[in-house]
């Protein structure tokens, strides 16, 4: 039985316009968080209050690690491709909303 589909194309266009909004926002954001960062170290604050909101510096760690570390990565990943490939692996599908935008 074939059911008709009915979309809100309104709620779609909703959607994109936001999601290009979304990636512009984030690039901006990205752009001047540092010289935030920047301007707060240099002037000695880890938090400013403004009518915004608080701005907090936090410090988080980065982690490198040895050769061994990185192999030992190497052979987890090549174990779990080959329960994936034997079908040991077991997996759950989800629906998931993915956006392209129109090539120009």
């Amino acid at each position: 039985m074939n059911k008709e589909l009915i979309m809100n194309k309104e709620l779609f266009a909703q959607y994109a316009e936001l999601k290009l909004q979304q990636r512009d926002v984030e690039a901006q954001i990205e752009k001047i968080s540092p010289q935030l960062v920047n301007q707060m170290v240099d002037g000695g604050a880890d938090k400013v209050q403004t009518d915004a909101g608080t701005f907090v510096i936090v410090h988080r760690k980065q982690w490198s690690f040895t050769d061994k570390v990185k192999h030992q990565e190497d052979v987890l990943k090549t174990i779990k491709e080959n329960e994936m490939a034997n079908g040991d692996a077991t997996f759950v599908e989800r629906p998931t909303l993915t956006f392209f935008e129109p090539k120009i």
